[in-house]
């Protein structure tokens, strides 16, 4: 009993999809067809300068439920700018950091839903982009295999925050090719009160880059616990996980011995790529709704920074807290507030001091951990026409304490087809 009113409880609490979230109507039928246009106009002032740039990001997402308990989801990306650097990792999560100066469209998430029944119950849902199926089993097995973003199915809520420290957990290296999309299969096992979920992704073959690689030496896994709570009558829920990743990652120590040994100019860690090497790391986070339409949350996350990164950020700890608000008057405005701090090893911050240069940061004068604070605001339209602002303020951007604070200021303008 108290299982179904908590099951209850979370359903109500959980974002919805409702019909005027559209410009068109969506079908009820097997198919699903819908686009979004982000137009994004970014004004900044960063360490390696300032100034106003425009960002456009254009998604088309397809897909079709063969059955109640198979679906199929693809969706094309088309990019053009880019975010500001300079911080130790994107500004922006939803952009693409490395377009590769190509105007074409290219594969985003594109992969097969399979749901295994434990249970006779179904448990209405949403049907959204990534969720075609209208109800599942209370009880079930869930297999996707695919092309995935892996932040989409690990590190929390959708909330309206742009940097990747706040949006996910920082420390968290997930395999990314320069698109940030991952090959790989993930298997869930969920329930009123527990959901576990576990992904087997495939790692490229250099940092951000492509192709990718089916040696067994280079792959990641990650896993994550989720424990569904109820707080004086509001839903929540605690996480805990960890990851492993394993490629040819350059060693920070390696390549300072070399250094300091006097056998190289600069410390260069793409140097000495150890072919199976392994990057691990752990996370955690809880989330809760408080009432009056508040959603608090906090989240750490840690990796041992031994070996180079080879995703989108470039940090081996942080910690990040925050919470969100439906606007008074305006249910369907929401604006948050969050903070973020990250840090490095020790390895890795004697490797940017002694003038090394890794895939996200660049070399630093004085460390000092990277402070972020992020405001937005998101508000509705019309139908189907959504505008945000977010402000985002950066304190020791890079890790150097030498360095004036950033600014950054994102106006967006979505559409949602």
């Amino acid at each position: 009993m108290r299982a179904t009113a908590l099951a209850a409880a979370l359903a109500l609490a959980a974002p919805t999809a409702r019909a005027d979230d559209y410009l068109a109507p969506h079908p009820g039928a097997a198919w699903w067809a819908s686009g979004e246009l982000d137009a994004l106009g970014v004004a900044a002032h960063a360490p390696r300068g300032g100034g106003a740039d425009g960002l456009v990001l254009a998604t088309a997402w397809a897909g079709y439920a063969p059955s109640s308990l198979t679906a199929i989801v693809v969706s094309g990306q088309l990019v053009q700018g880019d975010a500001p650097g300079g911080l130790a990792e994107p500004a922006d999560d939803a952009i693409v950091r490395d377009p590769g100066g190509s105007a074409l469209p290219f594969l985003g998430t594109a992969f097969v839903d399979q749901v295994i029944p434990l249970s006779r119950d179904r448990v209405l849902a949403d049907r959204a982009p990534r969720q075609l199926l209208a109800a599942l089993p209370g009880r079930r097995l869930e297999l996707r295999i695919g092309q995935l973003w892996a932040p989409d199915w690990f590190g929390g809520e959708p909330h309206g925050f742009r940097d990747a420290a706040i949006a996910h957990d920082g420390a968290w290296d997930y395999p990314a090719d320069r698109r940030g999309y991952a090959l790989g299969a993930l298997v869930e096992y969920a329930s009123a009160l527990w959901r576990v979920r576990i992904a087997e992704l495939a790692m490229p073959t250099r940092p951000r880059g492509d192709p990718y690689t089916l040696d067994a030496a280079a792959h990641g896994e990650v896993g994550e616990l989720r424990a569904h709570v109820c707080v004086l009558g509001h839903a929540g829920w605690l996480r805990l996980g960890g990851f492993l990743d394993h490629a040819a990652m350059g060693s920070y120590t390696t390549a300072v011995a070399v250094f300091e040994a006097g056998e190289s100019d600069v410390p260069d860690v793409t140097q000495y790529r150890v072919a199976g090497a392994e990057r691990r790391g752990a996370f955690a986070g809880v989330e809760q709704d408080v009432g009056a339409g508040i959603h608090a949350f906090a989240g750490a996350s840690t990796s041992d920074g031994g070996y180079e990164t080879f995703g989108t950020s470039e940090i081996d700890d942080s910690v990040r807290l925050g919470a969100t608000w439906r606007v008074l008057g305006r249910t369907a405005d929401d604006t948050g507030l969050a903070f973020a701090t990250s840090g490095l090893a020790q390895i890795h911050e004697t490797y940017l001091a002694l003038g090394g240069t890794g895939p996200v940061a660049s070399p630093i004068k004085r460390y000092a951990r990277e402070d972020v604070v992020e405001a937005y605001y998101r508000a509705r339209v019309t139908a189907g026409l959504s505008a945000s602002a977010n402000l985002e303020l950066a304190i020791h951007p890079g890790y150097d304490a030498t360095r004036s604070a950033a600014v950054l200021g994102v106006l967006g303008l979505t559409a949602s087809l």
